[in-house]
């Protein structure tokens, strides 16, 4: 399922497309979306899709990565991959 994006603008259409994915297998909704503060997170595109979907978008407390363990070692692993 992993998909390694060429630049920034396209997070807000892959998280789209993969929360719908999510929801259509697990047949469950999704009721949170935790992010950090980067920009490709924290946009009017990314508000309005959460406020149309019902979803909750929270956001980290900057500089702490520790917050977003699972995500983090992800990253690394995908980079160590590539």
């Amino acid at each position: 399922m992993g998909k390694l994006l060429h630049t920034k603008e396209d997070v807000g259409v892959t998280v789209c497309d993969v929360l719908a994915m999510l929801e259509r297998q697990s047949g469950l909704k999704v009721r949170c979306l935790r992010s950090d503060n980067g920009s490709e997170f924290v946009n009017d595109a990314m508000n309005i899709f959460c406020h149309r979907n019902g979803i909750i978008h929270e956001t980290t407390i900057p500089y702490t990565p520790e917050q977003n363990g699972i995500t983090e070692r992800a990253i690394t692993v995908f980079f160590e991959i590539v």
